[in-house]
């Protein structure tokens, strides 16, 4: 028996040992993934370039323990509020607040680069959270349950291959609408803030970046996405130019992990077109109807007061903005659903008939009629930077989601349809270490229902985050 061990740890050493001349570990901080970034030609949780691994694996790993506590003046979301509507003032969730501390936005994430080949770099990349799709307490689940036994889940899984200036990714990563996520609002709370487009999805992505001087260049990208209804049998098609002047720069951070490094003025345009098929009305037999759908997105980030350097943020001011419209939309916004019925039309000669649809893309209405939901968003917001020595930042934001055709339509069992989300926030966040950040932030949240009523949230929150 000593000899079985013996030999089986002698083998272990010489496993590792092998390992150690094919493998390398890195490490580095923590920084949102950007899919065919020029900053990041290839992504992962590590610096802006490449190792020169032409023999080797390199194995890079980051994360953040983040720790929330936050007070909410009703009882109608949980750390992510997104869309999300506020409950009615009429109703006991709607009138009452609730206090709760959370650790389940902690992250962690591994790349792994392969040995350049033919002139090819490639990386493989996965990052996770705590934030898994579980119900909700009281829904069959205990409070315990829900904060104390978080589900892991995948954010990001993807690899990715660049030569020169051409990128080709394939996986769970950002949607390529709204350039995701070079204009993510900067927030405090988990992401993602009301009327801000934020999707992860599989893809199939090819990005061209034309370099026409050393300051100013021109990305170009396409991308075939999962649909929002597999019934369709069509995937999504995303298209996108974005225009990026790296003589000019200034701080914006991603959400509250965000790197402190300044960011290139920029321009991004971007558009979906996809397609579903709902069931005719009537007894005949299945007869599908085709419904088109699209949205585009504007988005732009200003340096209004520009960095001195292309590594220092302090003393610089931030404007940056997004615009969107669409029809069929709504699977880009995390937590809309309109309060409508998702699954089932209720109306018409065939009440029972599936949708196979969720219900904040498209519904019937009480005469048995589909049709696609129309959505608009706009955000924007500012943040200024302290010179560097104080490690401090400041953001204010505001935005708006808005549907302009909910009225009429079936709702969900027990609910009023809502049809506009407003937010505006205001934070501040500080290093107290290249690894310990803290911030705080207020955020007021207001719910139209189509009924006239309106339902706000004011959320007060402390995080804090190490950051490796």
């Amino acid at each position: 028996m000593q000899g079985a061990k013996g030999r089986y740890l002698a083998l272990g050493f010489l496993l590792l040992a092998a390992g150690a001349r094919s493998y390398a570990i890195e490490k580095n901080t923590y920084s949102e993934p950007s899919p065919g970034s020029p900053l990041q030609p290839i992504n992962a949780p590590t610096p802006a370039t490449f190792s020169d691994n032409s023999k080797q694996w390199i194995l890079n790993f980051s994360g953040f323990i983040e720790s929330d506590l936050f007070y909410d003046t009703t009882r109608s979301l949980i750390e992510s509020i997104g869309d999300s509507p506020v409950d009615r003032p009429s109703t006991v969730a709607g009138s009452n607040g609730r206090t709760q501390l959370s650790i389940r936005n902690s992250r962690m994430a591994f790349g792994l680069d392969a040995p350049v080949f033919e002139g090819w770099k490639s990386r493989a990349y996965f990052e996770n959270d705590f934030l898994g799709f579980v119900p909700a307490p009281g829904a069959g689940v205990t409070e315990a349950q829900f904060f104390s036994n978080p589900t892991f889940r995948m954010r990001h899984g993807y690899f990715q291959a660049v030569k020169n200036d051409f990128t080709i990714l394939v996986g769970q990563t950002w949607s390529l609408l709204g350039w995701q996520p070079f204009y993510f609002l900067s927030s405090v709370e988990v992401q993602p803030v009301s009327a801000m487009l934020y999707t992860r999805i599989a893809q199939i992505r090819a990005l061209k970046i034309f370099k026409l001087n050393s300051d100013f260049q021109i990305q170009t990208a396409v991308a075939v996405q999962r649909p929002p209804q597999r019934d369709s049998a069509l995937p999504d098609l995303h298209a996108g130019v974005r225009f990026v002047y790296n003589g000019r720069k200034s701080g914006l951070t991603r959400g509250s992990s965000g790197p402190l490094q300044p960011e290139p003025m920029s321009l991004g345009l971007s558009a979906a077109f996809r397609e579903y098929e709902i069931p005719a009305a009537g007894p005949t037999a299945p007869v599908m109807v085709n419904f088109p759908g699209y949205a585009y997105a504007i988005n732009v980030m200003l340096p209004v007061i520009a960095a001195k350097s292309s590594t220092d943020s302090g003393n610089t001011l931030t404007l940056a903005a997004e615009y969107t419209s669409g029809r069929g939309n709504g699977d880009q916004y995390l937590g809309w659903t309109g309060n409508l019925s998702s699954s089932v039309a209720t109306g018409g000669s065939q009440p029972s008939q599936q949708l196979n649809l969720d219900g904040n893309i498209g519904s019937y209405d009480s005469k048995g009629n589909f049709s696609l939901i129309n959505l608009s968003s706009f955000n924007l917001q500012l943040q200024y930077h302290l010179p560097t020595e104080y490690a401090t930042w400041f953001t204010a934001g505001l935005g708006q989601l808005y549907s302009n055709n909910m009225l009429g339509r079936v709702p969900a069992a027990g609910l009023v349809p809502y049809n506009r989300e407003q937010v505006a926030f205001f934070n501040v966040a500080h290093s107290f270490t290249d690894h310990i950040r803290v911030g705080v932030e207020y955020s007021f949240l207001r719910t139209t229902y189509i009924d006239g009523d309106f339902a706000s949230n004011n959320r007060y929150q402390l995080t804090t985050l190490f950051v490796f």
